[in-house]
């Protein structure tokens, strides 16, 4: 459901100075609703932000989902990913919220269930139609001019490295209005400020409701920000992302 960083050294004396956040994932936990992922089902086909000026991507460029997920998420994504259909029409990009070292592993557990294809992302990558990047562990993601992925070092925002509201903000005013948001599961605030820039430059957003949610502070955050479009359940957003 979660994760804690084990402190330096070879018998832990420094346990001490994680005892907040490892009480309050403990208590998250407890409190869990922990469900067996079913298989997917088989597709059935029915009917640092720059403001300065630039160069508008071209009409040909695919429309880009950013996810923003923490607590809980790395079973939410077990469950939305491998429903995802091989032939999606957009590209995605999930910030889960992870140190340096656990988001390699996430995306290659994902990929081999999956028929999209999920790696972790690297400087340089280019989002496409029916491929998932997972923002690497204490890296921020933004996009260039060209719309293309560029990794930070930047100072933390809500608490986090990666932040998903970096990689809205960035989706927001280089993709403009073919970003969409997603907000899921999760402790804070993190895609709330985000969230509400995609819908402003006419994006479409989503956030998962609170009955599936294992956290609901992210998503009840984005919806009382204003920044959300649309509210469902966990299993149903792989078919939002379909249609959306």
């Amino acid at each position: 459901m979660d994760f804690v960083t084990k402190p330096a050294g070879e018998v832990s004396i420094d346990l001490s100075k994680i005892a907040e956040d490892l009480i309050t994932k403990v208590t998250a936990a407890a409190g869990a609703r922990p469900r067996v992922a079913a298989k997917a089902a088989p597709v059935r086909i029915s009917g640092s932000i720059s403001t300065t000026m630039r160069t508008p991507l071209p009409s040909t460029t695919p429309r880009l989902c950013v996810i923003a997920v923490s607590t809980g998420g790395p079973a939410a994504l077990t469950e939305l990913v491998p429903s995802l259909p091989g032939e999606l029409k957009i590209a995605v990009v999930i910030v889960q919220h992870m140190p340096a070292g656990f988001t390699a592993a996430l995306a290659e557990r994902l990929d081999a269930e999956s028929r999209v294809s999920v790696r972790e992302a690297v400087n340089g990558d280019r989002p496409f139609p029916g491929t998932v990047l997972i923002a690497p562990g204490d890296r921020h993601l933004e996009f260039d001019e060209r719309g293309h992925v560029v990794l930070t070092d930047g100072p933390m925002v809500n608490g986090c490295r990666p932040a998903a509201d970096v990689t809205m903000l960035s989706a927001a005013r280089v993709y403009e209005r073919r970003a969409l948001a997603v907000v899921m599961t999760g402790m804070g605030k993190d895609g709330a400020a985000g969230a509400l820039a995609i819908k402003r430059g006419g994006g479409k957003t989503l956030a998962q409701d609170q009955a599936t949610s294992v956290i609901y502070g992210m998503p009840k955050a984005a919806i009382d920000a204003g920044a959300i479009d649309e509210v469902c359940a966990l299993g149903d957003i792989a078919a939002w992302l379909r249609y959306a």
